[in-house]
């Protein structure tokens, strides 16, 4: 009956700690592509003037390195491996900020 009791509290508090991650990892999403999409909208309001346009190229290059970079906290923080198709949807924002200012 222990041996029982143990398996199961071993399996609810496995459970309980991967929502603890995924939730982890949301939030971190949800606050740093506000800071991406961010250096991205100030990339647009800088390229119109003549000499900002290498400080919006830089603006650009930053977002796709916080995306990078929060695409591999994530990873670490759900336990998964590295080289996803998700890496794709990570850099879609720096990407089509690039389209988008460039």
């Amino acid at each position: 009956m222990a041996e029982q009791f143990s398996a199961e509290v071993l399996h609810k508090r496995a459970a309980l700690d991967r929502v603890r991650r995924r939730v982890a990892a949301i939030g971190l999403i949800a606050v740093t592509e506000h800071l991406v999409v961010g250096l991205i909208i100030f990339a647009h309001a800088m390229v119109d003037d003549p000499g900002k346009r290498d400080n919006a190229i830089g603006l650009l290059i930053m977002s796709g390195i916080v995306a990078v970079l929060t695409y591999v906290a994530v990873r670490i923080i759900v336990g998964g491996r590295l080289v996803s198709p998700w890496f794709l949807l990570a850099l879609a924002p720096p990407v089509a900020g690039a389209v988008w200012v460039l």
